[in-house]
């Protein structure tokens, strides 16, 4: 994540809040929305490394798991190659279900 990203993210929010009508601001503390503006690029920044992380821990584990029994038997490769696109799409068949049902 570049420097600037965390403060490219609360001009957004910030731009976000100017445009609120005056009613918004009667209703709540102003040191909270400063606050909430001031949070929204680290936690943003943050949400953003813990994705990239992951990802990246993915793809070496896949890589690396994939050499290792590669290197047993080509098989075994192949199989779990097979293994790894029956989980992607058992995967992108349930998630949605779950996910309406966790609501």
């Amino acid at each position: 994540i570049t420097p600037g990203f965390y403060n490219l993210v609360r001009w957004q929010a910030h731009r976000h809040v100017s445009r609120q009508s005056y009613a918004f601001f009667q209703n709540d503390f102003a040191g909270r929305i400063a606050t909430k503006v001031w949070q929204a690029g680290q936690a943003t920044g943050d949400l953003m490394e813990s994705f990239i992380e992951v990802i990246w821990f993915m793809i070496i584990y896949t890589v690396t798991t994939l050499a290792l029994v590669a290197g047993l038997d080509l098989r075994l490769a192949v199989l779990v190659v097979v293994w790894i696109a029956v989980f992607g799409w058992l995967a992108k068949l349930y998630l949605p279900q779950i996910r309406k049902h966790a609501e």
